[in-house]
């Protein structure tokens, strides 16, 4: 039986805290082994073939540094994305909080539209005993399936997925589902231009005290943005449509600035809303588009 032909290539990023278990798992999969020391990665590639379906994809695994000292080169790794793998360690707990304190964010801004898999490694760490007693003199333990799953919904990801590198435990599993959605996303995309991004904003006691949620949806087709409510009972107009790269008066039906300023603040990720002046511009940054509000 003739081999698949390698016809079709894709990028993938990961990214994460620093020593999360992300270069190990990259290694795993594409040379079959497990390093023995820690090396902290500024910036690697590599390469790795997956049948899929009948198809052999070539991937193109970039690997990343999660410390700090390089968050102002890390974004060199993000053009022309495909698919994106946000890492985390079971045994460490802050590197999943980071995940919706920094990395979703940083994601969202220079991926957007990019599929994205939350990936929980050094899943084995989970039963360790060493582990587990570290952890609870810190009044910690080690993260479960339930809070990765948690923080996958809440970003967005369509996938959560533990691994153990060191076991070689479903880091195939990883990589498929991985490619599996890099083609889905190149599909869609091919057939349509049109993007949307929907999110949930909660907005309480905004007008006449009434709580309720906004649900808005963001989309861009043909040069031009939309943003629109699908809920239908609030108090914001329906929608706003503008030509890309320029300025536009927007009417708020019953709502103030300020009320606007606070319900942003108050979402769990960093909004892709910025609201840069007090005196009532505010800059949908990751759009180019700057709005006067009346």
């Amino acid at each position: 039986m003739s081999q698949p032909q390698t016809d079709i290539r894709r990028k993938l990023v990961i990214v994460g805290d620093g020593a999360c278990g992300k270069t190990c798992l990259l290694i795993v999969f594409s040379k079959g082994t497990f390093p023995d020391i820690y090396v902290p990665t500024v910036f690697d590639n590599y390469v790795a073939d997956v049948d899929l379906d009948g198809r052999r994809v070539e991937l193109a695994l970039w690997d990343t540094a999660g410390q700090e000292d390089y968050d102002r080169l890390r974004p060199l790794s993000y053009p022309d994305t495909n698919v994106v793998l946000i890492c985390f360690s079971i045994d460490l707990p802050e590197s999943l909080s980071n995940v919706q304190e920094k990395w979703i964010s940083e994601v969202l801004h220079f991926c957007h539209g990019v599929p994205i898999i939350l990936v929980g490694c050094k899943v084995d760490l989970r039963d360790d005993p060493s582990t587990i007693q570290r952890l609870r003199e810190e009044g910690l333990a080690p993260v479960s399936s339930a809070e990765g799953e948690d923080v996958a919904n809440k970003i967005g990801a369509i996938k959560y997925i533990e691994c153990s590198a060191k076991r070689n435990y479903n880091v195939d599993e990883v990589f498929k589902t991985a490619t599996r959605a890099s083609l889905i996303s190149k599909e869609k995309k091919a057939k349509k231009s049109k993007s949307e991004l929907s999110l949930s904003l909660p907005l309480l006691e905004a007008n006449k005290s009434l709580t309720f949620n906004l649900d808005f949806f963001l989309s861009s087709s043909g040069g031009k943005l939309i943003l629109g409510n699908t809920d239908g009972a609030v108090s914001f107009i329906g929608w706003i449509e503008a030509e890309l790269g320029i300025c536009l008066k927007v009417l708020f039906s019953s709502i103030e600035f300020k009320e606007f300023k606070d319900v942003v603040e108050r979402l769990d990720i960093v909004p892709i809303l910025e609201l840069t002046d007090p005196c009532g511009y505010w800059d949908i940054g990751e759009l180019g588009i700057s709005t006067i509000l009346e």
